[in-house]
């Protein structure tokens, strides 16, 4: 028999557990992709665009943001590609958007993640000034692409 002094409490230990999980363990690189969400409890859909990504999660910039510990299941597209997930929301940045930590990648969609992380990989962003512009827009978000392989600085629009 454990004495109640050697056992932790449950909420004890989902705060540790938390806090490991909140902790990046993949490198993040500004990426631009369109995101189409499906909230799973509650069956709402929602769109923005990723700002970075890793292989672990991305940065979704959108208006609305959903709660923390949503689960969701996500479409990421670029470039006729896309890449399709079960994530949960991790870190939320209201009228920003939200961190999602990627749960399940079937393996079609992980060798496109990969593909794309690898691109990011051979092409950093050395001097802003030196890539070309492009510009992603729609009602909620505008994101500043500067680079042909997804390097995006995301900036909102915020209507009232």
């Amino acid at each position: 028999m454990g004495s109640d002094t050697s056992m932790q409490s449950d909420s004890s230990k989902r705060a540790k557990e938390s806090g490991v999980r909140d902790r990046r363990y993949s490198i993040r690189y500004p990426f631009a992709a369109e995101v189409e969400m499906l909230e799973l409890k509650s069956g709402n859909r929602m769109s923005g665009v990723t700002s970075d990504l890793s292989l672990g999660g991305c940065f979704v910039c959108a208006r609305r943001t959903l709660e923390a510990g949503a689960r969701v299941r996500g479409t990421l597209k670029r470039e006729g590609q896309k890449a399709e997930m079960l994530a949960v929301v991790r870190v939320i940045k209201p009228h920003v958007g939200m961190g999602l930590e990627f749960l399940d990648i079937d393996s079609d969609s992980q060798a496109i993640l990969l593909l794309w992380i690898e691109s990011l990989r051979k092409f950093p962003l050395t001097q802003p000034d030196e890539r070309p512009h492009s510009i992603v827009q729609s009602s909620d978000y505008l994101i500043v692409t500067q680079s042909r392989k997804g390097i995006a600085i995301c900036k909102l629009k915020i209507h009232d």
